[in-house]
């Protein structure tokens, strides 16, 4: 039980990681949107489809990491090292 409790404990942070993740990729898409130039649905579909996976890519190995530390003794510090890096807080 306790456990899982503190896994509950870094829902936050991986709400965050992901959040922040996703405000990068739009921001980048938006800057971009001039360059790139008139996109037909397709290639407008394909870009999202694109720069989401790789953001879900970057995100599952901190992610996972997360989860699998949250209930370790040092789950807290790491917690708070993924945080730090990401700029989380």
């Amino acid at each position: 039980m306790l456990a899982r409790l503190k896994t509950r404990d870094v829902v936050p942070t991986i709400v965050g990681l992901q959040e922040h993740l996703e405000t990068l990729r739009t921001a980048e898409l938006a800057r971009m949107r001039g360059k790139l130039g008139t996109l037909t649905q397709e290639q407008e579909e394909a870009v999202e489809a694109l720069t989401r996976g790789i953001i879900n890519k970057i995100a599952h190995g901190p992610i996972s990491e997360l989860r699998r530390n949250a209930s370790a003794p040092e789950g807290s510090h790491f917690i708070n090292v993924i945080r730090k890096v990401f700029r989380l807080q």
